[in-house]
């Protein structure tokens, strides 16, 4: 951990609130474990084609055309779209499916994903002893 991220580190662990667990649990190695847990929401800003794939429901690919349902493989095997509000897997899947369709109800629950406190500070793994150290305990 560098200087910079240590400084973060400090300042978590002394000002701020974890937003799921709110203080910091005295164990320094409880403490690292709630920086760690991935129980923070998020939306996810990109989604491979096969997670787009699995959320396509058959019975709604099978009421499309065949062209349509080609353009949708089509799709599906590139790599990475922007899944995030207005990016082009949500713009490209409604002009095939409704807003209430169940792809897209699947698609709008498979966006979204959990990211831990260390991630979103850009602290990288945080253990028990680096909790110490930015605690003044070692």
């Amino acid at each position: 951990m560098n200087d910079a991220q240590m400084t973060l580190l400090v300042a978590e662990l002394t000002t701020s609130t974890h937003p799921t667990t709110l203080t910091y649990d005295v164990d320094k190695d409880l403490a690292a474990a709630e920086l760690m847990d991935e129980n923070i929401p998020q939306i996810k800003s990109t989604m491979t084609g096969d997670e787009i794939w699995n959320e396509i429901d058959i019975d709604e690919l099978d009421g499309l055309t065949a062209e349509q349902r080609d353009e949708i493989i089509s799709f599906c095997a590139i790599d990475n779209h922007n899944s995030s509000s207005g990016g082009q897997a949500q713009t490209f899947l409604l002009k095939y499916f409704v807003v209430d369709s169940e792809t897209i109800i699947g698609l709008i629950a498979a966006r979204l994903g959990a990211v831990s406190q260390a991630s979103l500070l850009g602290l990288g793994t945080v253990t028990g002893q680096l909790v110490a150290q930015a605690r003044g305990e070692l």
